[in-house]
C-alpha cells in the first residue's frame, strides 16, 4: 500500500502568522509554535495512525495511506505520478474535521506542489 505525505504548518505562539513578513534570522522566533501545542498536535495525528516527522521550525510531516487521509480529513484525494492533491487540484486539506483544540494550533495541512521542471515542463 502506497503512503502519501502532507505538511502540517503550525501557528506561531502569538496565534497568527506575522503579516507580510519574510522569515529571517532576526524574526524567526516570532514564527515558532508553542512547544506544548506542537507536541499535543503531533500526538493527535500519531493517535490517528499517521507516521509523524520531526518538528522542523514551524512544521512537521504526516504520512499514511490515502484511505487514512480521506477518513480523517473527509476529503477525496487524487494520487498521480506527478502529484498528490484533493480532487480538483487543491493542495490544502480541510482542517474543519479536526478537534477544535488541534485545529486552533494549525495554520494549514498541505500537500507539496509538484515541481515546475523536469520532463514535459520546458
Amino acid at each position: 500500500m502506497k503512503k502519501i505525505s502532507a505538511q502540517v504548518i503550525l501557528k506561531p505562539k502569538a496565534g497568527q502568522m506575522p503579516a507580510a513578513e519574510s522569515i529571517t534570522a532576526k524574526n524567526l522566533e516570532s514564527f515558532m509554535p508553542d512547544a506544548n501545542l506542537a507536541a499535543t498536535t503531533r500526538a493527535h495525528f500519531e493517535s490517528l495512525g499517521f507516521e509523524i516527522g520531526e518538528l522542523v521550525a514551524n512544521s512537521f510531516s504526516i504520512t499514511a495511506s490515502r484511505k487514512t487521509f480521506e477518513q480523517h480529513f473527509h476529503a477525496k484525494i487524487e494520487v498521480t505520478e506527478q502529484h498528490t492533491a484533493l480532487k480538483g487540484g487543491n493542495l490544502e486539506l480541510p482542517i474543519s474535521t479536526l478537534p477544535k483544540d488541534v485545529r486552533s494550533s494549525i495554520t494549514a495541512v498541505s500537500f507539496s506542489a509538484p515541481p515546475d521542471f523536469g520532463p514535459g515542463n520546458f
